[in-house]
């Protein structure tokens, strides 16, 4: 086990991104991409279906879902929302 520790831990250090602004803009890209694709999802899932699968607080609450993945995942690297 403490062989795999030491290969992980290799392979996550050579395939770091060291520069801060590349890595803050693609968590940005990640974030905005986890936001559309959750909540353009729920609008498409509403009219796709004709309104019997999503209702309006679906989709209200897909999008509030979107956002806080978003930070989730973004905000430990870029500090910014998507």
């Amino acid at each position: 086990m403490g062989r795999q520790k030491e290969v992980l831990s290799a392979i996550g250090w050579r395939l770091r991104i060291r520069n801060k602004l590349l890595r803050q803009a693609l968590a940005e890209c990640l974030g905005t991409l986890i936001l559309v694709m959750f909540g353009c999802g729920s609008v498409a899932q509403l009219v796709l279906s004709k309104g019997t699968h999503a209702r309006f607080l679906t989709v209200n609450l897909a999008f509030g879902f979107a956002v806080m993945l978003g930070i989730l995942i973004a905000g430990q690297v870029s500090g910014m929302a998507p």
